[in-house]
């Protein structure tokens, strides 16, 4: 989902919950947490803030959540 939601490494960039979770196979819903879950902020080249979704990120702030 990363690729698609950067549109990173030749991806189409797919900003929309309804169309990741069509194309995954997942409810609109559960794609909407992920990526609420896996925003980072970043610096671009130019200075500029940016937000992208990090898998990584995501997937660290869910384990942490669920051992608590």
């Amino acid at each position: 989902m990363q690729n698609y939601y950067n549109g990173a490494n030749t991806y189409k960039k797919i900003k929309s919950p309804t169309l990741l979770g069509k194309l995954f196979g997942k409810n609109e819903r559960t794609i909407r947490r992920e990526l609420h879950r896996g925003k980072v902020e970043h610096l671009n080249t130019h200075l500029e803030t940016i937000i992208e979704y990090n898998a990584e990120y995501a997937q660290a702030a869910a384990e942490d959540n669920y051992s608590h």
